[in-house]
């Protein structure tokens, strides 16, 4: 057994990032998203997962975290997470990005980023969100369209002038 613990605490230790990526890109505040880790950790600490698939439990732990987010949800601006390959997009678009993902419902948020940047399957979105993929694939499409038509047309609806 303490071999297995063993295992279980350095898969553990490997989906730090992509928890705190989740919870950063849902909520854009760093003290709420490193205590949103924190408890997220704790939990899962708490009731160790037995899989010895490294995708299963990034699924059960992505899960656990949009449960504590969905516990947390309340309205405030939110952002984009930061890219490590550095930003290619304009200030300005990337503030109108920042903006429209953080105006997107929290479901929303969560399709585009577990889909999007963790590369999840609409499956596995699905088990870390409580639904079925479909769910997941509609909530997906709704978010992108809200992404381009607030990009497209500026955050504040007014159609953009090129100059």
């Amino acid at each position: 057994a303490p071999l297995a613990m063993n295992g279980f605490l350095a898969s553990l230790e490997q989906a730090v990032p992509v928890l705190r990526r989740y919870a950063m890109a849902m909520l854009a505040d760093q003290r709420g998203a490193d205590d949103a880790v924190r408890t997220c950790l704790a939990r899962a600490l708490d009731r160790p997962h037995d899989s010895g698939e490294a995708a299963r439990l990034r699924v059960w732990l992505l899960a656990m975290m949009y449960r504590e987010l969905t516990a947390r949800s309340r309205p405030r601006p939110r952002g984009l997470p930061s890219s490590p390959v550095g930003n290619i997009v304009s200030a300005v678009a990337s503030t109108e990005l920042s903006r429209a993902f953080g105006g997107l419902a929290l479901e929303q948020r969560s399709a585009v980023f577990l889909i999007s940047v963790e590369d999840l399957s609409y499956a596995a979105a699905g088990e870390v969100m409580g639904m079925p993929a479909k769910a997941v694939v509609n909530l997906l499409k709704g978010g992108r369209e809200q992404l381009r038509l607030a990009v497209g047309a500026g955050v504040s609806g007014a159609p953009r002038v090129e100059t």
